[in-house]
């Protein structure tokens, strides 16, 4: 049985894998807080559960090389088809899952030859197969996008992606697009975390305080906001080093192949370009790249002097009503005098440019939330992991 797995077909068991399962002969073995402990003494009788567990991927690793094998000479040898590129997408998945697994962090504490020489074999079919992707055809374009992000991702996009079982793996730093809003949700912060294993009971505590007070005021929990700058920089609102709950504004470089884990808006260019129009007239700026190169050229300027503290990010509960009919967003930006929040400072920087983003919502600049910026019409969602969850 253990010969004869499928590690290609989308229907394979190997997909269903969590993260404290094993494999024994061709079935995974299901393990939660109790039976992992029966399962461990059982174990320990046959000689350790990280000795078994590399036992059984040397059993499962010459029929999953034959078909990752033959898979890659497909490739090699001129086949470019939907079914190959299905494949390949799939061979990824089972190799994140089995990488998350304790099954194969087993293998890899123990250096099994067999289990690095597996990874070794999926990359090589990834690298071959971004090689073909441009004569790819697909009858659908969101297949083709799916397919394209798995076979460019990386092996830590892949493995987060493979843990929340995710349609497509989240975006990392340089892939992030200038004029993106990057609105942070912990829950896939934490998440992630956990797959490290970088979380802390302190840290873990305080977020859950954070989700569950943007919660009550805005419905969702996101709790920050940043934007994309060119140079791999955001915008990016922080905490004052050496202070409880102060912030101060800087321009953040964003860690090469670090994986943003919430949602990616995009701006939705002619909205935002005709707003401004009709704010400024003759006076506005003719196209989009010159309008953005304004809004980035004032939010650099405006970095040095902006700080905000608790009550300024509170404001985002402020009742609506606090919205005048006659608000003019044009008079929310002025980094020296005013203290804003994270989303509440883009909301302001967009809003000197005659783009109301609080318009919809009844709010003015200094009490946008997060979660108002998320549902705006003024961007679009290109990555958002509460819709690309395989259930």
């Amino acid at each position: 049985m253990a010969n004869t797995i499928n590690i290609l077909s989308p229907s394979s068991p190997l997909l269903s894998l969590r993260t404290g399962d094993s494999f024994r002969k061709g079935h995974i073995v299901r393990l939660n807080v109790m039976t992992r402990i029966f399962f461990g003494i059982a174990e320990w009788f046959r000689g350790g559960r990280a000795k078994n567990d590399a036992k059984a991927f040397d059993a499962f690793y010459p029929e999953a090389r034959r078909q990752i094998t033959d898979l890659h000479e497909r490739l090699r040898t001129g086949e470019v088809s939907e079914l190959a590129f299905s494949q390949v997408t799939t061979a990824l998945k089972v190799a994140a899952k089995i990488g998350n697994s304790s099954w194969g962090k087993h293998c890899a504490t123990r250096a099994n030859a067999n289990y690095l020489a597996f990874h070794q074999e999926v990359e090589a079919l990834r690298r071959t197969a971004v090689a073909r992707l441009e004569q790819l055809e697909c009858a659908d374009v969101k297949t083709k996008h799916i397919m394209t992000r798995w076979v460019r991702s990386n092996e830590r996009q892949r493995a987060f992606a493979a843990y929340l079982d995710l349609k497509e793996p989240p975006y990392v730093a340089e892939e992030l697009p200038v004029g993106a809003v990057l609105v942070l949700d912990p829950h896939w912060y934490l998440a992630a975390n956990k797959l490290s294993g970088a979380k802390t009971i302190a840290k873990t505590t305080l977020i859950y305080l954070k989700m569950l007070v943007c919660w009550l005021f805005t419905g969702i929990r996101f709790t920050h906001a940043e934007l994309v700058l060119s140079n791999r920089q955001t915008f990016d609102l922080e905490k004052k080093p050496g202070t409880w709950i102060q912030g101060r504004m800087r321009l953040r470089a964003m860690e090469a192949g670090k994986i943003q884990y919430g949602t990616v808006l995009v701006p939705n260019q002619e909205k935002i370009l005709a707003a401004h129009q009709e704010a400024f007239g003759e006076g506005a700026y003719p196209t989009f790249d010159a309008l953005w190169a304004a809004i980035e050229k004032r939010a650099r300027e405006g970095v040095p002097h902006m700080k905000a503290g608790l009550r300024d990010v509170l404001k985002i509960g402020r009742h609506r009503a606090t919205r005048a009919a006659d608000y003019d967003p044009r008079t929310s930006w002025d980094p020296h005098n005013k203290r804003l929040g994270c989303s509440s400072s883009i909301a302001a920087l967009f809003g000197s440019f005659g783009i109301d983003l609080g318009k919809e919502f009844g709010r003015r600049a200094d009490n946008m939330s997060p979660a108002d910026l998320s549902r705006s019409e003024y961007f679009m969602p290109l990555f958002d992991p509460h819709r690309l969850l395989n259930r």
